[in-house]
């Protein structure tokens, strides 16, 4: 059975991308505006600041081991025991080609036990409901253990899914 790691850049916060003062559209989630269950774990002001602070210290990993802050949080995701894939959203072709250079990285014991100190990366294993949807069975996993289905993701029986972020 294959573990497959949902928003292991933490929907932007882990691509260094994103600051204190960046807003978001209504229309996006991670502006707050439509209730979804990340957004007080990830985006809140204070929880951000809080985010971006655990950022700057990857920032400086990612410096010492010559890469990026994204390959660096994806590598991490890839070497947890178990996980098998990482969804790893890409807007542009730059994007795929950073995330891609995470197949590049190996990290040591010593840099997985100092991001693990950080306190970030936690599997977060979000509730699964069984649906049927045109006669054929799916499974949705509903990020941030949310009890409605906004949000929701579509899966084969089988898969089983973590989200992971700060």
């Amino acid at each position: 059975m294959g573990y497959l790691a949902y928003g292991p850049l933490a929907f932007g916060l882990l691509t260094g991308a994103i600051k204190e003062d960046t807003t978001f559209h209504e229309q996006d989630w991670r502006s707050g505006t439509m209730g979804m269950g990340s957004y007080p774990r990830l985006f809140a002001p204070r929880k951000r600041r809080e985010n971006l602070q655990k950022v700057e210290r990857l920032r400086a990993i990612a410096q010492r081991l010559g890469t990026e802050l994204a390959p660096l949080a994806l590598r991490w995701v890839i070497q947890q025991q178990g996980v098998t894939a990482a969804i790893a959203g890409s807007r542009n072709p730059g994007h795929v080609r950073t995330n891609a250079a995470a197949g590049d990285l190996q990290l040591d014991a010593d840099t997985l036990q100092e991001i693990w100190s950080f306190n970030l990366g936690t599997p977060i294993t979000a509730p699964a409901m069984s649906y049927s949807v045109n006669g054929k069975q799916y499974i949705a996993i509903v990020a941030g253990g949310e009890a409605n289905l906004r949000g929701a993701q579509l899966y084969q029986p089988g898969a089983m899914i973590a989200v992971f972020g700060l």
